[in-house]
C-alpha cells in the first residue's frame, strides 16, 4: 500500500471548521450567565498550586492511557473507563491532569502509540518503491510512491525502537530541513536523494554532535519548490505528519530550517514550530513586510550578517529583539541546545491574513472569513488578560476579519472560572460550541464556566479534523472550541 499524501491536518482542516463532527460529552448543558449587570471588579484568584503525580499514580495511568490511544487496540473501551474512573479520583484528590499540559505530556510520550517507522519492510514487493538506510551516516532516505524525503536517525534511536525502549526515553527534538536546488541537482545531473545530501550538506556528523542527539527530517520536492510559482505554499510537499506519526519527536521542539520557502512555511503554521534557522541569508526574506507579525513567537537564527534582507525585514517589522541570533552556522548547536527554544501557545500575539489559504489560521484562532486588500490586508492583535478590570478575559483587536473560531485550553484561560470574550471592544455575550447533538452548535452565554468541557474524549477525540488520538499530533490539545464568532466592526490596535 502506498502513502497517502494528505496535508498535514491543523494546516488544511482549519480552512473549514465542520460543526458536525464535533464530539462534546452527551452529559454536558449550558450555562447561563448571571454576570450581565455590571459588578465591582474583583482580583483574579491565585491559581492552584499543581501537584506533580506520584510514581504510583504515573505507574498506573501510562498502561491505561496506552490502550486508550491505540485506536486499534481491541480492549481500547475498557481502558478509557478505566482511564476515565482513575482521572476522576485524581481530580477528586486535587489533581487534574487534563488541566495540566505538562504533566499529561509526560504520560503521553510513554504512552502513545506509532505508525510503523520507515524501513524496507514497509515496501517489500514494491519494485517502484524504496527504503534505504545508510549505515555510515544514519540516513533513511525514502522513494514510496509520491513520497519522496529523508530522515537522519540520533545515535541509538534504531537499537532502542528495535528494543521496544522509545518509551522509556525523552522524546527527541527535530529539525525540519528544506533543501536548496543544489541538493535536487549539481553538474552531473539530479541527485539520488536530495533529502539525505542537505542533511550530510548542513549537519555532517563529523563536524557536529547534533544529528546525535536530534531527528534530522527532509521532505524532497522538484527543484526545491516548496513555494508553488503563484507564491502559495504547498503543504502537500512537506508532509509533517509522517514525522510526527512515525517517530519519537517532541512536537516542542521542532524547528524548521531553509531559505525563502522555510520562511514562507513559518509564517503560515508557526504553531508547529519552536524555532527558524534561515539559511542563504543573502537571498532569503519575507514575501512582503506584514508578515513579519506572524513570525513574533518564534526564535529565528539567521546565518549570515545582520545586514542580511531578512535581518533588516525583521528589524523593520519590530520582530522581539530578544528571539533574534545573527551569526555563523557554528553558533548553531548552541542555540539549538538552549532551554528557550520551545514552541509555545501564545497568549498574546499579532496577525496578518496575506494570502486567505496561507494565512488563515493563527496559533489557536481560525479567521474564518476576511475582506481586506493588498493596501490593507485583514489584520489581527489576541491578548488573553487576568486583572482585576478583565479577569479571565480574551480580547480580540481586528480589522478585516468577519468572523473567527477560537480553540482553547487552560494554557490560555482558566476554564474552572468564568470566560469573557471581548471584540473590538465589545464583550461578547453569547458563543456556540461545539456539540453532538446540533450541527450549528450549542449556545451559551458568556461569561461562563467551562470546566465541564475539560474530558478525556474533549481533549483527544473533539472532532474529527482534530483527533490528536488517530491523527497521532500531540501538540493539539484543546478541549473547548468557540465556534465562528461573527465580527462586525472593525478597529485599529
Amino acid at each position: 500500500m502506498k502513502p497517502s499524501l494528505t496535508r498535514p491536518f491543523l494546516a488544511a482542516a482549519l480552512v473549514a471548521l465542520p460543526a458536525s463532527a464535533a464530539l462534546a460529552p452527551s452529559g454536558w448543558t449550558p450555562v447561563a450567565s448571571a454576570a450581565d449587570a455590571p459588578a465591582a471588579p474583583a482580583a483574579p484568584p491565585a491559581a492552584p498550586a499543581k501537584r506533580a503525580l506520584d510514581p504510583k499514580e504515573r505507574e498506573k495511568l501510562v498502561p491505561l492511557l496506552r490502550g486508550y490511544l491505540d485506536v486499534e487496540n481491541p480492549d481500547g473501551f475498557k481502558a478509557r473507563t478505566q482511564l476515565v474512573d482513575a482521572l476522576k479520583k485524581l481530580r477528586e484528590s486535587g489533581t487534574d491532569v487534563l488541566a495540566d499540559r505538562e504533566s499529561l505530556m509526560g504520560l503521553i510520550y510513554p504512552a502513545r502509540a506509532y505508525a510503523p517507522a520507515f524501513e524496507k519492510a514497509l515496501v517489500k514487493g514494491d519494485k517502484e518503491s524504496r527504503i534505504d538506510l545508510d549505515t555510515s551516516t544514519n540516513i533513511v532516505a525514502v522513494s514510496w510512491g509520491e513520497l519522496r524525503l529523508s530522515v537522519s536517525l540520533p545515535t541509538g534511536y534504531e537499537e532502542a525502537r528495535k528494543g521496544k525502549k522509545l518509551p522509556t526515553l525523552a522524546p527527541y527534538p527535530a529539525v525540519v530541513t528544506l533543501h536548496d536546488l543544489e541538493d535536487f541537482m549539481n553538474d552531473k545531473g539530479q541527485q539520488k536523494d536530495p533529502g539525505s545530501e542537505v542533511i550530510k550538506r548542513r549537519w555532517p556528523r563529523k563536524a557536529t554532535k547534533v544529528p546525535e542527539g536530534w531527528l534530522m527530517f527532509a521532505p524532497v520536492v522538484t527543484r526545491a519548490q516548496f513555494v508553488k510559482q503563484d507564491g502559495k505554499l504547498d503543504m502537500q510537499r512537506i508532509p509533517l505528519r509522517e514525522l510526527w506519526t512515525r517517530y519519537h519527536v517532541d512536537v516542542d521542539r521542532i524547528v524548521v530550517e531553509g531559505g525563502s520557502d522555510a520562511v514562507a512555511l513559518a509564517a503560515s503554521q508557526p504553531h508547529l514550530f519552536a524555532g527558524l534557522v534561515v539559511r542563504n541569508a543573502d537571498k532569503a526574506d519575507v514575501s512582503c513586510p506584514e508578515l513579519v507579525r506572524n513570525l513574533s513567537t518564534l526564535s529565528i537564527y539567521v546565518v549570515g550578517s545582520p545586514d542580511a534582507p531578512l535581518v533588516k525585514s525583521l528589524e523593520a517589522g519590530g520582530f522581539p529583539k530578544e528571539r533574534l541570533k545573527v551569526g555563523g552556522a557554528e553558533g548553531l548547536p548552541d542555540w539549538l541546545a538552549s532551554k528557550e527554544l520551545r514552541r509555545v501557545v501564545p497568549k498574546s500575539f499579532r496577525w496578518t491574513v496575506r494570502d486567505a489559504d496561507m494565512h488563515s489560521f493563527a496559533h489557536w484562532v481560525n479567521i474564518e472569513q476576511v475582506e481586506g486588500s493588498d493596501a490593507a490586508p485583514p489584520r489581527l492583535a489576541v491578548e488573553v488578560v487576568d486583572t482585576a478590570e478583565a479577569p479571565n478575559t480574551i480580547r480580540i483587536t481586528s480589522s478585516g476579519i468577519r468572523s473567527v473560531s477560537l480553540f482553547l485550553s487552560d494554557e490560555l484561560v482558566d476554564l474552572n472560572r468564568e470566560v469573557k470574550l471581548v471584540v473590538n471592544a465589545t464583550p461578547v455575550r453569547e458563543v456556540k460550541i461545539h456539540s453532538p447533538r446540533n450541527a450549528e452548535g450549542l449556545a451559551v452565554r458568556l461569561p461562563a464556566k467551562f470546566d465541564a468541557q475539560r474530558t478525556l474524549d474533549n481533549v483527544f477525540d473533539l472532532m474529527p479534523e482534530f483527533w490528536p488520538r488517530r491523527r497521532m499530533y500531540y501538540g493539539w490539545l484543546f478541549p473547548l472550541t468557540f465556534m465562528k464568532v461573527p465580527v462586525r466592526t472593525d478597529r485599529d490596535e
